[in-house]
Parts: structure tokens; sequence; C-alpha cells
């Protein structure tokens, strides 16, 4: 079987360049004056041991074998990708600051591994790596593949969370706790709706600090799953499971 080849995505004016392979694919031969000034005849020259060395750990993650190899008309770094499918940056070997992205995309296609992780409950989701973001990489991959582990972590993280006692303060018809009647006589009274009582009580709830970071994630989760719903059967489903999550969550 023959593997499509790695390619570089030429960015847009202002973006910076994102390079594209297969895992088991092609290599990727990267272009010089994309990490380092330009030089006579394109070479690599020194700035080829300082590339390796500011990218190491991130290569090391998604598998990927670096080496300087002859290439007509100078010698040139190549990457060669491994088993691992993601993104990484990829670090400018002079200053060290991401210039450029590498996405590796699986050899069966992200629908063929999206169905397999699907259908064994997300037990081999993806891992998130502690590294900068890859740009331009959000328009090759598509948003179910982080979609899945983040639902099933906000599901744990609500497993683990003991709601607890927190002041509230709430506008009723039937005083509860304390009334304040100070907010009462300035804001009620005055304005001739005595039935609104300002009160102030302690409530049993999850911490609204986390409460409005899940619904913020939440709400972020589906608006980037609605985008590729059709023909995404994993998307569909992620939508389904995301609903369900979002209504037991309110209640």
């Amino acid at each position: 079987m023959a593997w499509p080849r790695s390619k570089l995505t030429r960015p847009a004016l202002g973006q910076k360049p994102l390079y594209s392979a297969v895992d088991h694919g092609h290599p990727i031969f990267l272009k010089q004056t994309d990490f380092a000034s330009a030089t006579r005849g394109g070479s690599w020259g020194t700035f080829a041991e300082s590339f390796i060395r500011l990218n190491e750990r991130a290569l090391r993650e998604l598998d990927i074998v670096p080496s300087v190899v002859a290439r007509h008309p100078e010698p040139t770094i190549q990457l060669t990708p491994g088993g691992r499918a993601g993104a990484i940056p990829l670090c400018s070997a002079q200053s060290g600051s991401v210039v450029a992205g590498l996405v590796v995309k699986p050899r069966f296609g992200w629908m063929g591994v999206g169905e397999v992780m699907s259908e064994t409950g997300w037990a081999a989701s993806p891992i998130f790596l502690e590294l900068p973001l890859v740009p331009g990489s959000a328009r090759h991959v598509p948003p179910w593949v982080l979609a899945g582990p983040i639902l099933f972590r906000l599901r744990a993280l609500l497993a683990t969370v003991i709601p607890g006692y927190a002041m509230h303060e709430e506008i009723r018809q039937n005083p509860r706790g304390q009334v304040l009647w100070q907010r009462y006589i300035t804001q009620s009274l005055t304005r001739g709706v005595w039935q609104r009582l300002p009160c102030r009580f302690p409530d049993l709830n999850v911490d609204p600090i986390i409460r409005s970071y899940i619904r913020w994630s939440l709400e972020r989760i589906r608006s980037d799953l609605v985008k590729v719903e059709e023909g995404e059967p994993v998307g569909r489903a992620l939508i389904l499971s995301h609903l369900v999550f979002w209504n037991n969550w309110r209640t």
C-alpha cells in the first residue's frame, strides 16, 4: 500500500507554516528558512543541531525520529513519522519560540480512529501534551478528537466534586435566612415592591466557579461539534452524549 506523501501547508499571510504527514508514512523534509535565518545555499549548518535539541521532547512525544540527511542541493533535516497520530508545535532553531506546527494523521483516517474509540468507550483516548498550542492544527484535526476525552474528564471531575455550603443571596417573596433590611428599604420599600425580600442564606451546591468553568466548556464543545455534525457519526454521537451530560448536570 502506498502512503500519501507528506506535505507542507503553505500559510496565509501572517500565519505559521503547518507540516503534514501520515503515521508510518513518508518522511518530512523541513525548509530551513521556516526555522532559522536564511543562509547561503539554504544550508541548515549549525542550526540543525539546535533545532533537534529544542524540539527533542515534542518529537519524542509523537514518535518522530529526526535526522540530518543528504539531499540536493544541500543536506536537510528529515522527520520520520512513527506509529502515533497527533499534532505538536515546532520551535525556531534560534529563538526557541513556536514558528511552525506538525500534524501526523492516522493512516486509516480520523473517522476510522473515531469509530474505534467510540465503540470502546474512549478507553484509549488522546493524550493532552503539556506543550504550546499547534498553529493551524484546528483546521486539520476534527474537533471530536478533543471533545470525547474532555467530556469524560468533566464527568470524572463532577463525580469527585463534593457539594458544600456557601452563602447565597436571592430576592424572595418569603423570608429565608437573613433578611437584608437595608437593601430592602432602599431597593424594595422605596419603590413600592414590598414583597421583594433580599435574603442571604447558606445553600448546598457545587462550587460556582467550577460550575462556570464546566458550563463554558460544554457550550464551547457543543459549538465546535455542531459545525461538523453532518457526515461525522462520531461527532453526532458526542453531541447526543453532550446533551445527556448537559441535562443531568443542570438537574
